[in-house]
C-alpha cells in the first residue's frame, strides 16, 4: 500500500494503523532519518491519503499532525503519529510540554513557547495549534537526551511500558527512558527487548533502573539503594543504617549491595 501527504508526495508503507489513540505507520525501505523528514510539517500531514499499490484512493485519516518520533523493529521503522490535544481540555499536558521544549529549544523559540504557556493558562484562546504541535515534537524528540532530574518533570513526554511491548520496541542502547504507571525508569543495558513479562519490578533490575523522584540524594535525604542502581557522583545512598556517598561515577548500573561497595572505589562512609 501507499501513502500520500498534502504536498501529494506518494510513500509506500507496509502497514497504517490506528493503535491505542496514535497512527503506526510501517516503513522498511527508508532509514530513521528520512522518516522523520516526511514526517516533519505538520501542515503536510493534515490529510494522509492512503493508496493501494495502483495509487487508487481507498481511505483516508486526517489530524493526525502531531510526529511523536520513529521506532525501530528489525528493519521496520514505524513512525508514531498522533492528535494535536484539544488545548482547553488538556492544559496540564499541554503546560508541561512547553516547559519541557523551552529547555531545550533556542531562545527564540522558548519566547514563543512561554507566549504560548500563557495563553493556555488563560484558557486557550488564541492559541496557535501549529505552534503547539511543534512544540510537542521538539519536545518528545528532546525527552531521551534530558537528565534524570529534568525527565521526572516532564513524564507525561515517555511512552509507557505498556505501549513499549505492543510496539515490540528495542532500546538499542541503556538509558532508554519509560514510563511505568506512576514511575519513570531507564534500560540498564544495551539492546533492551520490551517483553510483558519482564514488567519492572523483582527480578528485572538488571533490565530497569527507577528513576528516584523522592530522595534529594543529600545526606540528610539520600537516596534509598537498591540492586543494579547507577549512582551519581556526589549524592548520598543509603541501605539499612549505611549512609554511603559516591565519590567517583562508574559510569554503568552496579549490582552489588551498598555494603559490599562501602568503603571501596566508588564510595566513602558518610561521618
Amino acid at each position: 500500500m501507499k501513502i500520500r501527504l498534502v504536498d501529494k508526495t506518494i510513500y509506500s508503507v507496509n502497514r497504517a494503523e490506528i493503535v491505542d489513540g496514535r497512527l503506526e505507520i510501517d516503513f522498511v525501505d527508508k532509514t530513521a532519518e528520512e522518516v522523520q523528514a516526511i514526517f516533519q510539517t505538520p501542515a503536510n500531514l493534515e490529510t494522509i491519503d492512503l493508496l493501494t499499490d495502483a495509487d487508487d484512493l481507498f481511505g483516508q485519516l486526517a489530524g493526525w499532525t502531531v510526529y511523536g518520533g520513529v521506532t525501530l523493529v528489525g528493519e521496520n521503522k514505524t513512525a508514531i503519529l498522533t492528535k494535536a490535544p484539544n488545548v482547553t481540555e488538556e492544559r496540564l499536558t499541554a503546560a508541561e510540554s512547553d516547559a519541557l521544549a523551552a529547555k531545550t529549544a533556542t531562545k527564540e523559540q522558548a519566547q514563543d513557547i512561554a507566549e504560548l504557556k500563557k495563553q493556555v493558562e488563560e484558557g486557550g484562546a488564541g492559541v496557535d495549534q501549529e505552534l503547539f504541535a511543534a512544540t510537542a515534537v521538539v519536545a518528545r524528540a528532546n525527552a531521551q537526551a534530558l537528565t534524570d532530574e529534568q525527565a521526572l518533570n516532564a513524564k507525561v513526554m515517555y511512552d509507557s511500558f505498556d505501549d513499549l511491548v505492543k510496539a515490540e520496541f528495542t532500546a538499542k542502547e541503556k538509558g532508554y527512558k519509560f514510563r511505568d504507571g506512576d514511575d519513570l525508569y531507564k534500560t540498564a543495558q544495551d539492546n533492551v527487548e520490551f517483553q510483558a513479562q519482564y514488567r519492572p519490578g523483582e527480578g528485572t533490575e538488571s533490565l530497569y533502573t527507577r528513576i528516584d523522584e523522592n530522595h534529594a540524594g543529600t545526606l540528610e535525604d539520600p537516596i534509598p539503594w537498591q540492586r543494579n542502581m547507577q549512582p551519581e557522583m556526589g549524592k548520598y545512598y543509603v541501605e539499612g543504617e549505611l549512609i554511603a556517598k559516591c565519590i567517583e561515577d562508574p559510569g554503568q548500573a552496579l549490582q552489588n549491595l551498598l555494603s559490599e561497595l562501602c568503603p571501596g572505589r566508588y564510595f566513602e562512609t558518610a561521618a
